[in-house]
């Protein structure tokens, strides 16, 4: 029953919060928008007012796409500088955010208001930040570990066949997918332990996420599970719906799109929803075992 109710609970908290939804859109909108318009404009530069981009969006030229990328040569550079400030300001922002976010979501139903959710955000961001730091240098080193097991045994450039690299691959890419779905189930519910604490220190609420979760698995994973279905059958239904529109005329690329904002609602509706099952959960089963400092 604490699986149901948790579901039950956390769709109840995301549809009584639903301008907390709104507003996670329009700033994910807004950094989209700051990302492309600079890479639009230097391709606008290089193209001109010619049709060929319009012509060439369903098609692969060689000839013009490598005049373009001849032209819009010297301004390339500073867009791929730019892109990765953007892409770092985004995580930090994301981070700032989803504090805001579990601030709401802990609060309970119809408990949104904008001063609170930047009240949140900005005394969980530097706890989040460096959560975010230590599971991803905890991923970071599964990929560095595995590597070394893929290329272990041979020389990769002295190789006749990839028959041995792909049959480990085969064995290592399961391994990998099993514990990077357990690593982002214990990132979710650590946030929420690390939320329960009062002081600096985040280490003992992070020990207890793991002991937690990783005794609760069944429970928690089940939930997880159910995002990840859910995750799926919405990226089918896009794909369904997208494959069916080609990038060749206004109307079709305005439906495309307003299709890609949809996908991206659903997206956060179901990040959201999750995160306020899991709270749920963690309220109900888990919470007695953090570590508040």
């Amino acid at each position: 029953m604490g699986i149901i109710d948790a579901l039950k609970a956390g769709f109840k908290n995301i549809h009584s919060n639903k301008r907390m939804l709104a507003l996670i859109y329009i700033l994910n909108f807004i950094a989209a928008l700051l990302i492309a318009l600079p890479i639009r404009n230097l391709i606008s530069s290089g193209a001109g007012n010619s049709l060929a981009i319009e012509q060439n969006l369903e098609r692969f030229d060689y000839e013009f796409l490598t005049d373009l990328l001849r032209k819009i040569q010297s301004g390339l550079t500073a867009i791929t500088n730019q892109s990765i400030l953007f892409i770092f300001l985004y995580f930090v922002f994301s981070i700032l955010l989803l504090g805001g976010i579990v601030s709401i979501i802990k609060k309970g139903p119809n408990s949104f208001k904008n001063s609170d959710f930047w009240m949140g955000a900005g005394s969980l961001f530097w706890k989040y930040l460096r959560l975010s730091i230590y599971f991803l240098l905890g991923h970071a080193l599964l990929l560095y570990l595995l590597s070394i097991t893929w290329l272990s045994g041979s020389n990769i450039f002295e190789v006749e066949s990839d028959s041995l690299y792909v049959a480990k691959m085969k064995t290592l890419f399961p391994i990998y997918l099993s514990f990077a779905l357990i690593w982002s189930l214990i990132h979710d519910y650590a946030k929420l332990f690390v939320s329960d604490v009062k002081g600096f220190w985040i280490t003992n609420a992070v020990i207890n996420s793991f002991k937690s979760t990783l005794k609760k698995l069944l429970p928690t994973f089940a939930i997880y599970l159910v995002k990840l279905l859910l995750f799926a059958f919405l990226t089918s239904i896009y794909w369904m719906i997208r494959k069916n529109f080609q990038l060749d005329t206004s109307s079709n690329i305005l439906i495309i799109f307003l299709l890609g904002q949809l996908y991206l609602i659903g997206r956060i509706y179901l990040r959201i929803w999750h995160l306020a099952a899991a709270d749920h959960y963690y309220s109900n089963h888990m919470r007695h075992e953090s570590y508040i400092s």
